[in-house]
């Protein structure tokens, strides 16, 4: 209002925080969302859950089985690349559980990727329809990340040995296993108890997607993954508002819940995650986080 030249005489919080405002803030922010609530009336449609530090916040910074690097891990700035440039510096940074996309080419071989739009927006691939495998791994990723097929994950995942592969998009545990030489350290998110069921067959560890785990009655849902002798599960952290039951239900029989879509909002990254909701879960997919600080 002052920079408008608007006359008033209104006054704000800002003004009487002494020192960095930020810091405050964050050291504060409990209290200033119940401040900011206390003028609404909630309807039972609109269930809010407001942040409690967690006294756990600072033993879960630092504990690396409870972070994936999503997509690879973040990489100046840039998400989702799935490159290799991207696990190089996730694995440095302290990391030791990889997320990666999969999807076919035009000829059949399985690359890392998120989607073919993204991807056209990062190699500014004109041609229609999804690429040909040659295609994929000529072009750089933003001029400069270097795309992975399978080979060059096994490869990989070779010379760390201390490292874990999560999937995501892939659906086909039999062939996906065919092709990914330590089965050992192979984690997949799965959309379908069909493809569950076949993971158990094969001997590889099925991570139930949001869909699966929400889809019809979810009390006979954690009935068969406990059958199934499912260890972990990925949800969005979106779904936690309305089904803090079901989270609880969840690590109360020992099904780590992994959450992602963490920074789909401005104010709620992996800190705000880890200080305030990582009591409902075991870990997050994170595009950044840093295990020094």
């Amino acid at each position: 209002m002052n920079t408008a030249e608007i006359e008033h005489n209104l006054s704000f919080l800002t003004d009487v925080i002494e020192g960095d405002k930020n810091e405050f803030i964050k050291n504060n922010l409990p209290l200033l969302t119940k401040l900011n609530l206390s003028g609404f009336k909630n309807s039972l449609e609109d269930k809010i859950l407001l942040p409690k530090l967690s006294v756990n916040h600072k033993q879960y910074a630092k504990d690396k089985t409870r972070f994936i690097a999503h997509a690879g891990g973040g990489i100046d700035g840039n998400s989702y690349t799935n490159s290799l440039e991207a696990m190089d510096l996730n694995y440095k940074k302290g990391f030791r559980q990889f997320e990666l996309d999969f999807l076919k080419t035009s000829d059949g071989k399985i690359v890392a990727v998120h989607d073919w739009e993204q991807w056209r927006g990062y190699t500014n691939y004109t041609l229609e329809g999804v690429p040909s495998y040659k295609d994929f791994m000529n072009l750089k990723i933003l001029d400069k990340y270097t795309p992975m097929d399978i080979a060059m994950v096994n490869d990989w995942f070779a010379l760390h040995d201390d490292a874990v592969l999560v999937t995501d998009k892939i659906n086909n545990p039999l062939e996906f296993s065919n092709q990914y030489e330590f089965k050992n350290r192979l984690i997949m998110e799965l959309f379908s108890w069909e493809a569950i069921k076949e993971a158990v067959h094969v001997g590889v560890r099925a991570m139930p997607s949001h869909n699966v785990v929400f889809s019809g009655s979810k009390n006979s849902n954690l009935e068969r993954m406990l059958k199934y002798n499912i260890k972990e599960v990925a949800l969005s952290r979106n779904a936690l508002v309305r089904n803090q039951e079901m989270f609880l239900k969840l690590k109360n029989n020992g099904i780590k819940i992994f959450a992602y879509h963490i920074n789909d909002n401005i104010d709620k990254d992996e800190h705000y995650v880890v200080k305030y909701e990582m009591d409902y879960y075991h870990g997050i997919y994170a595009d950044n986080w840093s295990f020094e600080k």
